[in-house]
């Protein structure tokens, strides 16, 4: 599938998580959604204040006959957004409304990938894209770790194949902040692959540049809507890559797309599409 995705496909997301809304699970809870199981959270490490009794983060574990090298998917959320809604198809009550379901841990069914999902709370509801806790050296490696800690508890031996596995950061609107954070730590640059912005690049472009270069191993892919600074910005990037390219470098390790989809219907239509990449790039040796 095109990045330029038909207005079509966006119209079929949109619709299809006006549902009938429920309640949210409890923190720790584990339940069925789509073919995989989803589990939420309350960690010590949590990078924003949340309200008592709503999770810290919220993760998706695919089915057991899921395919292919483990790999971690971290969704970091933009304006407004609640954790559990993003992967849930059905809407949710969360943070006192009703709020649809993104339907993120059906499309990574869709991949059929051994992806892991996992999507931390950032500022619940609010018109808020800081980074919080992810800013400070070494939180992203410590949250990781307790997420996955947490997991193996609730379901053991169900997540030891993603203990070591390779990272990408998939950035929705203002959840580029989050990730600029998280690529300025250098702890988390043996983990973290491949950064993904969902019209998401704003602002940063120098820093996410100086961060590809100096790996082979990292990329980046800014899909931009056609317009506005995403757009500007995503070519700021792409100009400043290639300035540092390596002579004789065959992959392009930053690539920028348009799409004709809108701007809330991205992760739902690219999300299978990245998962998929992302593992046939490992599979291929030229891990992003």
């Amino acid at each position: 599938m095109s990045l330029a995705s038909d207005a079509s496909l966006a119209a079929w997301h949109l619709a299809a998580v006006v549902v009938l809304a429920g309640a949210l699970p409890a923190p720790g809870a584990a339940s069925a959604d789509a073919r995989g199981t989803t589990v939420t959270l309350a960690l010590t490490h949590a990078s924003h204040p949340v309200p008592r009794g709503a999770p810290t983060t919220v993760a998706y574990l695919p089915p057991g006959a899921a395919r292919g090298a483990p790999q971690v998917l971290v969704v970091l959320h933009g304006w407004t957004c609640c954790a559990a809604a993003m992967i849930a198809s059905e809407a949710a009550r969360c943070a006192g409304r009703v709020r649809p379901g993104w339907g993120l841990g059906a499309r990574v069914d869709e991949s059929d990938t051994a992806s892991l999902l996992l999507v931390p709370q950032l500022s619940l509801a609010e018109r808020d894209g800081s980074a919080g806790r992810f800013a400070e050296r070494g939180f992203f490696g410590a949250w990781l770790a307790e997420t996955l800690d947490a997991l193996a508890a609730r379901l053991p031996g169900g997540v030891d194949r993603w203990r070591d596995a390779p990272v990408a950061l998939v950035a929705h609107s203002a959840g580029f902040e989050t990730a600029l954070a998280i690529t300025r730590d250098p702890s988390s640059a043996r983990r973290v692959h491949l950064v993904a912005l969902l019209d998401a690049l704003y602002a940063g472009a120098p820093a996410l540049a100086r961060w590809v270069v100096r790996d082979p191993a990292r990329h980046v892919l800014s899909v931009h809507t056609g317009a506005g600074r995403t757009r500007d910005e995503s070519a700021r990037l792409a100009s400043l890559a290639q300035r540092a390219r390596t002579p004789g470098e065959r992959v392009a390790r930053v690539r920028i797309e348009a799409s004709r989809a809108g701007h809330g219907a991205l992760p739902g239509l690219l999300l299978t599409r990245i998962a998929r990449e992302f593992a046939a790039q490992r599979a291929a040796g030229a891990s992003p």
